[in-house]
């Protein structure tokens, strides 16, 4: 997992696990770009220590260019 400080600096902590990330994408008719789109896996947190919610952290857009 690699943490962003508001300084820029970042760090890297391989020990501390991650939420699952699912990519979703297509190629172009060429196959030399794949757009899509990502998302962080719902998970199960607990409001106010005993109120269950699904909770999704981020979500986005790609752009993967071949360049030879």
């Amino acid at each position: 997992m690699v943490i962003l400080k508001k300084n820029g600096e970042h760090q890297i902590d391989l020990n501390k696990k991650h939420p699952v990330l699912i990519y979703e994408g297509t190629f172009s008719k060429a196959e030399k770009n794949v757009t899509g789109t990502w998302r962080f896996k719902k998970r199960l947190v607990f409001w106010k220590g005993f109120i269950p919610m699904f909770v999704s952290t981020g979500n986005g857009t790609f752009v993967m260019i071949k360049l030879s």
